[in-house]
């Protein structure tokens, strides 16, 4: 299909024939070795070297590369050539004469090359044209390319050259050649596929079903091998995974890190049909949309053989690249337009066998086609056919027809078919699935054309030739499957009972999030919801709205309910009728009891009604009722009315009558329409109108005539006061006779300034800027130049004084960014720039207390992690617990190793003894009842305590006293324990005298005090 053509061309040598005729490949390599392009002392006339093995020991010249000295480069190069140029040999087939290819980008040491391949005469005669018929796929252009979010150069920078990619039917995947982004791009693709070599039928089918997609990758990142760097525990958002086994067996670890899969990227696909080709079109130009492609399912992506969909760019990924893929595209907004050429050889039918229209005969293979019946729920009669005709055909071609039929259908629910059966393209068996809502039946048959399929359709009921109105079957005996979708269901037809009608399900908004409901079980909703409004097969098949069987599995499990009593009932009530003729004919009547005729006299009765008519009053009951019935119903009827309509009284007619014309006062169209605002001005907060499309037909809530009568009649009563004209008094001569026009004082005082000429018109009397007249020719050279013509470009690069805008500034701006991030780049001393920190896990971290509050780092630790500021650890050196107390090996725990006590022997845990253990009642010879003592500290304890062991045992308080030590000097030296020196006894008199009321006889009186510090008294005299 391709063919290569293989140069090893230097750009330094020349093109003379000769001269390229005698160099060797030798001399190629030599000169493809030196380091100089156009300095080289190369003769080009000289004769070429000597092949005899003594040249090699002469001394080379300077600057030459001895042959045996060849680098590798050279020698690849020598081997497969410099660069290589595909050339599509395919393209013959087309009718094409010649190809030409150029070389994508220079090489090396090949600046351009072009290749072409011509024939003298075309490669197929028109029998072999005929019999493969070439169909030739041109991909003319894509238009309007999206540059949002991500521009053009940003694109060019960062992604591979465009491309478009896409499978016709069985030929392997086409890719075409890349082009540069651009903003239109011609790509000028062609594709030969030879019909020929396919089955028809085959063919039929594939260009019958869904269009040809094309992929149009315009957004595959450049991805270079970054090396991760090393990261401690914690650091990595993947270190989550380690203790969840669901994360580990998850899908991104079922890619293997030794294959280079490729990530994923957005790209935008185009979809063209291609059935025109069946209608007997030769060439059909199409053109289509670009869209963006579906997002793939990232919690499914794995099956179960291969790997689809895989999102290697999501940030987290195990096994792909850190970087998140780009974002889409905006192809709807920019209006992109994918343009398609296809043109086959000679056409697939001709316009007489279209306009005839015969049955196309049913080969081998594709033998199958499909029905699809819908009908409503209530339509037991279509179903118990539909259903009755499976089971017969599916029992016969099982050989299972001579058992009982309740055996039969328990026979076919639970038979399973071989894989050989399920291949089979000549066994007759119908299968399909059969989904029910309430509402409607919708059944999917398939089996083979004309045996199984052709059965059903002609049992179906049909009037004139088509279908009873409330039943759709979808059916077209043109249209031919290869293969079957629900061989993997059962034999009997898989029932599924929606618990909701299917309308209901498919409006729930919680249905559209994503993962809310497995995938398979979304698209088998929607498929169906889109296959009961179709109403063509082709339609059907070509929409691709047929679900597999996993999408009924996966829909049964989400949606299904098991089958009620209804269901069941409503689906025998057939076979109930059925059997009601035969239980009749076998009905007896032999009862114990002779037979006698049934007593119909009732003579009570008839002398009551011989009673009634003999008195007066006789009421006719039944004609009451039917007269009290029609007055209900027309009250009824008319409160509907007067909800519907609302009632005018247009009070205008019945009193003055009916008065057409405009120019009468009692108009009565203007009266009817003062009724209705009025009438309407009781909801002020609604407006009405008489077509709500359009905003002339709304009614003008108040009476503009009128409004405009009373703004006449209130201006005109602003031209006087109330009580009349005002008269604005007497006014003297000299006020009468001021000019209404009379200038400013301001004006009359520039007016006694003395009078300057041309003060008001010095621009148009004499230059604003002389400086810009024109001079004389003497002068010329310090004028401007204002006789030439100026250049249309200022030069070919543009001024740096003018400011860029455009595309030149975002150029500018973006390479000046590119600088400083370059420049900023450079100044950093670290490999990375994000910042790492040790971190514990996020449920770690959420966790504030208990055992999963803590890594394992964190455990190994002892309990005081830092310095300790409590008073009591701060006392007395407090011993560090270690994680691990009951480890003994220096090995397993330092703190041990560090301590001075410790003397152990190798590989044996030390122990000074034993000391009672918590369990009083059990002996000492039990295990877990002791507890090893200490190594070294009886002596200590025995210097501090005066006793090594203390049989007492004493009760502890549950609150730690710590004792209370003497005081020592420096502290008995405060003041607060000193006491104040002893005082001698004091005794101190005072004398008051008071005059509290005078006496005759008394003057004054003595009061005499004697106070000390611990008594005192008063002698009081008077």
């Amino acid at each position: 299909n391709r063919l290569a053509a293989i140069i090893a061309v230097p750009n330094n040598i020349t093109t003379d024939e000769t001269v390229r005729a005698n160099r060797s490949y030798s001399r190629l390599g030599r000169l493809a070795a030196t380091e100089k392009q156009n300095g080289d002392d190369l003769d080009d006339d000289a004769p070429p070297p000597p092949s005899n093995r003594a040249d090699k020991k002469k001394k080379p010249k300077e600057g030459v590369v001895e042959e045996g000295d060849i680098d590798i480069p050279t020698f690849q190069s020598k081997q497969h050539g410099t660069c290589m140029i595909p050339v599509r040999m395919a393209l013959l087939f087309a009718g094409m004469d010649s190809i030409t290819n150029r070389l994508d980008k220079p090489g090396s040491t090949i600046q351009d090359v072009f290749v072409t391949v011509t024939v003298d005469g075309p490669l197929m005669s028109a029998k072999h044209r005929k019999e493969l018929n070439p169909l030739v796929i041109k991909l003319d252009s894509v238009t309007e390319m999206p540059d949002k979010p991500l521009s053009i150069d940003e694109l060019q920078d960062k992604c591979h050259p465009v491309r478009a990619i896409y499978k016709f039917f069985k030929e392997p995947l086409y890719t075409s050649q890349p082009k540069q982004h651009a903003k239109n791009i011609y790509c000028d693709d062609y594709n030969v596929v030879l019909l020929g070599a396919f089955d028809v039928s085959e063919l039929r089918e594939y260009l019958s079903g869904p269009a040809l997609q094309i992929e149009l990758h315009d957004r595959d990142r450049k991805l270079d091998h970054v090396t991760k760097p090393p990261t401690l525990f914690g650091d990595d958002a993947e270190d989550d995974k380690i203790s969840n086994v669901g994360m580990v067996s998850g899908k991104r670890t079922a890619l293997s890190a030794f294959d280079d899969c490729k990530p994923w990227d957005p790209y935008g696909v185009a979809k063209f049909d291609l059935s025109g080709l069946l209608l007997g079109e030769r060439i059909l130009y199409l053109s289509s949309p670009v869209v963006n492609c579906a997002v793939p399912d990232v919690l499914n992506s794995v099956s179960n053989n291969s790997i689809t969909n895989t999102v290697l760019g999501l940030p987290g990924a195990v096994d792909g690249p850190e970087s998140a893929p780009l974002l889409m595209g905006q192809y709807l907004d920019a209006n992109t337009y994918m343009n398609l050429r296809v043109e086959i050889t000679y056409p697939l039918t001709t316009p007489q066998l279209i306009y005839n229209k015969p049955v196309l005969p049913t080969s081998q293979s594709c033998p199958f086609s499909r029905i699809v019946c819908m009908f409503e729920y209530r339509n037991i009669s279509l179903l118990d056919i539909i259903l009755s005709k499976v089971t017969a055909i599916n029992s016969s071609a099982l050989k299972l027809d001579k058992m009982p039929h309740h055996v039969l259908e328990a026979a076919l629910s639970t038979y399973k078919l071989s894989d050989e059966q399920k291949l089979s393209k000549e066994l007759d068996i119908v299968t399909g699935f059969h989904v029910m809502d309430g509402e409607r039946h919708v059944l999917v048959i398939e089996g083979l054309k004309d045996f199984a399929i052709h059965s059903i359709w002609s049992s179906l009921p049909h009037k004139q030739n088509k279908v009873a109105s409330d039943v759709e079957v979808l059916y077209d005996t043109d249209l031919a499957f290869s293969n079957r979708l629900y061989t993997e269901l059962d034999v009997d037809l898989c029932r599924v009972r929606l618990h909701e009608t299917l309308t209901d399900i498919v409006k729930q908004p919680l249905l559209y999030v994503r993962d809310m409901v497995p995938k398979p079980c979304f698209e088998a909703l929607t498929k169906l919801d889109q296959l009961v409004k179709m109403r063509k097969l082709r339609d059907v098949a070509r929409n691709e709205l047929f679900p597999s069987a996993d999408m009924i599995k996966s829909m049964s499990r989400e949606f299904g309910i098991p089958l009620t009593p209804e269901d069941f009932e409503e689906m025998k009530l057939i076979e109930e009728k059925k059997n009601v003729n035969h239980r009749e004919s076998i009905r007896t009547f032999n009862t114990s009891r002779p037979w006698t005729p049934i007593d119909t006299d009732n003579s009570r009765y008839e002398q009551l009604l011989i009673e009634r008519q003999k008195t007066d009053v006789t009421n006719n009951y039944i004609k009451e009722n039917i007269v009290d019935l029609e007055k209900k119903s027309t009250a009824v009827s008319r409160q509907r009315r007067a909800k519907t309509t609302p009632s005018l009284p247009f009070r205008s007619r019945q009193t003055t009558g009916v008065h057409n014309y405009s120019i009468q006062t009692l108009n009565t169209t203007e009266q009817d329409k003062e009724e209705l605002r009025q009438s309407l001005n009781q909801e002020p907060d609604s407006r009405f109108s008489y077509c709500k499309e359009y905003n002339s037909g709304s009614i003008t809530p108040v009476n503009v005539e009128s409004l405009k009568n009373k703004e006449k009649e209130l201006n005109k009563a602003r031209w006087r006061t109330g009580s009349g004209f005002i008269f604005p008094g007497f006014k003297s001569s000299s006020e009468s006779n001021i000019h209404p026009k009379q200038p400013h004082t301001a004006r009359h005082d520039e007016l006694q300034l003395a009078w300057r000429e041309n003060t008001l018109h010095s621009n148009q009397l004499r230059p604003t800027l002389p400086e810009r007249e024109i001079m004389n020719w003497q002068k010329r050279n310090l004028d401007f130049n204002l006789w030439s013509r100026p250049r249309l470009f200022f030069n070919t690069t543009p001024p740096a004084t003018i400011h860029k805008a455009g595309d030149l500034l975002d150029a500018e701006q973006r390479t000046a960014a590119k600088n400083e991030n370059v420049k900023w780049e450079k100044k950093l001393v670290t490999d990375s720039t994000r910042m790492k920190y040790h971190r514990c896990g996020p449920g770690t971290e959420q966790t504030k207390e208990g055992f999963k509050s803590s890594c394992q780092l964190d455990r190994l630790k002892g309990l005081l992690k830092d310095k300790p500021k409590k008073r009591g650890l701060c006392f007395e050196e407090a011993e560090d617990i270690p994680a691990l107390a009951v480890v003994c090996d220096p090995s397993l725990d330092p703190a041990t190793c560090n301590d001075p006590y410790y003397r152990q022997t190798p590989g044996k845990e030390a122990s000074g003894g034993f000391v009672p253990g918590p369990f009083r009642d059990n002996s000492l010879l039990l295990q877990k009842n002791l507890t090893p003592a200490r190594v070294g500290l009886g002596s200590d304890i025995l210097r501090d305590k005066g006793y090594d062991f203390n049989p007492l045992h004493k009760e502890h308080k549950y609150l730690y006293s710590r004792k209370i030590a003497d005081l020592m000097d420096e502290e008995r030296q405060v003041y607060l324990f000193k006491q104040p020196p002893i005082l001698p006894r004091i005794t101190y008199q005072r004398e008051y005298n008071y005059s509290l009321y005078p006496s005759p006889t008394t003057s004054n009186q003595n009061i005499t005090k004697q106070s000390n510090p611990k008594d005192m008294s008063v002698n009081v005299n008077g």
